[in-house]
């Protein structure tokens, strides 16, 4: 009899397994179908161009060189030049935006394969309901599309706490390695590794006081190796530029000059207006609030919760304190903030999987209102919290005003563009091969058509001299003013 329970128990087990990994399949595509759709409508902001420049060089034979001043780590770099490269690309101008999105699309779908070994310590169920939250979450659905570093950071730092709890939970050599493998790679993607470094140390005394633990010496030389075998490969980029190296050491001061604000100072509870400013969003809080809640009154087993109930806050007050502030920054927040939510979810699925269904549709449903207002239909629009500095759509009017240019033009046109920020027009140009760039107060060279800020504009004065002026918007608050001679085509 005992053996019959026995066989059964192992039977339902297997399934429930195989159930899991089905849905984890089932999310991938889903997330994927969400993140590819559109994927090059939306105007490149200025941070994706400048990253493309970068992308552009490396796919020309150029090895990257870590500068801590104008670029975050080399690993996103690595990861999306390989991906241009195997769609075709050799070089910037053959560059499309899809191909040069997709890296962030599998970073953000990366976070989801993470939460297979996260079950183990988080449960099936739990794990389950995160891979739903993280398929369809329009902020993590929004940035998954958006060509920046931020969406494989968020991946590795799910990676990072797994590997955490996966080392409280087994106290295995092999965890160990994987946590120092994912902090190194954290560390090789953005400076605000530190960050999160900071707060699971606070997360795991917390847990654990007051009789402090701490791992043999010999794991922390497992993890600190790991670490540091990745930090070594990244910046020297393959071992065939140890310049980069130096940098590492400039790049605490130059990210504690950008934390001050550079012209990017908000409030203290800016993410958290972010945050429940989405329908979704304030559902989320609401749910993390039952998981940690429950998680404290030992009705949810395991430590995965406590452990997130204290990470989450941490994050929270620390990036809230720093003055510089970003809307993708918020997903440093979001993560912690999504893995209670399912836990609650888990909670009120394992009291009745009626209940705990219900709860999931609902937030779909609020998730599904905020992914067509803020991912689709106006994903670069002056009003989404998200598109922060966003570019105009108004961009690709001028890239038809410039094709009927070059249609008219007897000969390659020669461009010119004098501005304080040109981005994201390095991009936009990128496959005219007689284009330059001048900064403000540089003579004007002899040219076809010059693009202008609105303060060059004004010291020019190109109408006076018989120029053909177009207006369009770069960003809000910001207008490029495109000049031809005038008389008809270029001859």
């Amino acid at each position: 009899m005992n053996e019959a329970v026995s066989e059964s128990n192992k039977t339902r087990s297997r399934l429930s397994g195989i159930g899991f990994f089905a849905l984890i399949i089932l999310v991938l595509a889903g997330g994927f179908l969400l993140r590819f759709t559109g994927l090059g409508n939306r105007p490149m902001h200025t941070d994706e161009a400048v990253n493309a420049y970068q992308v552009g060089k490396i796919l020309q034979g150029e090895a990257f060189l870590y500068d801590s001043k104008d670029h975050h780590g080399p690993l996103y770099f690595a990861l999306c030049s390989a991906l241009c490269r195997l769609a075709g690309s050799r070089n910037l101008a053959t560059l499309t935006e899809e191909e040069f999105r997709f890296s962030a699309l599998l970073s953000s779908l990366l976070g989801i394969v993470f939460l297979l070994p996260y079950a183990r310590v988080g449960g099936a169920p739990s794990a389950g309901f995160a891979a739903l939250i993280w398929m369809i979450d329009p902020l993590c659905v929004y940035y998954g599309r958006y060509a920046i570093h931020e969406s494989l950071f968020l991946s590795l730092t799910l990676g990072f706490l797994v590997s955490i709890l996966r080392c409280r939970a087994t106290q295995s050599d092999f965890w160990f390695c994987l946590t120092g493998l994912s902090a190194g790679a954290m560390i090789a993607t953005k400076e605000t590794a530190l960050l999160s470094f900071a707060a699971a140390g606070v997360a795991l005394v917390f847990l654990q006081w007051p009789r402090v633990h701490f791992p043999t010496a010999r794991r922390v030389a497992l993890l600190l190796l790991s670490a540091s075998l990745v930090i070594l490969f990244c910046f020297t980029w393959g071992f065939r530029n140890w310049s980069g190296l130096g940098e590492i050491f400039t790049s605490g001061a130059h990210a504690y000059s950008r934390a001050a604000g550079q012209g990017h100072e908000k409030p203290f509870f800016y993410f958290l207006r972010l945050l429940l400013g989405m329908n979704s969003g304030g559902a989320i809080v609401a749910l993390a609030f039952a998981g940690g809640w429950l998680s404290w009154r030992r009705m949810i087993e395991g430590e995965s919760g406590r452990f997130l109930s204290v990470y989450a806050p941490v994050v929270f007050l620390l990036y809230s304190l720093i003055p510089y502030k970003t809307p993708w920054l918020l997903l440093n927040i979001w993560l912690p903030t999504a893995l209670l939510a399912a836990l609650a979810l888990s909670f009120f699925w394992q009291r009745s999987h009626l209940l705990g269904a219900s709860v999931m549709i609902c937030l779909g449903l609020l998730c599904a209102r905020d992914l067509g207002t803020h991912v689709f239909h106006h994903a670069s629009d002056e009003s989404n919290p998200f598109a922060y500095a966003h570019t105009s759509d108004d961009i690709h009017n001028l890239c038809h005003t410039m094709e009927r240019l070059e249609k008219e033009s007897s000969r390659p046109l020669r461009i010119a563009v004098l501005a304080d920020d040109p981005w994201p027009l390095p991009w936009y140009l990128r496959r005219y091969s007689q284009v330059g760039y001048w900064r403000p107060g540089a003579t004007l060279p002899e040219v076809d058509v010059v693009i202008l800020d609105q303060k060059e504009a004004e010291r020019l004065q190109m109408e006076s001299k018989g120029w053909r002026l177009s207006i369009f918007g770069q960003r809000p608050g910001a207008l490029l003013l495109l000049y031809q001679r005038s008389g008809g085509a270029v001859r």
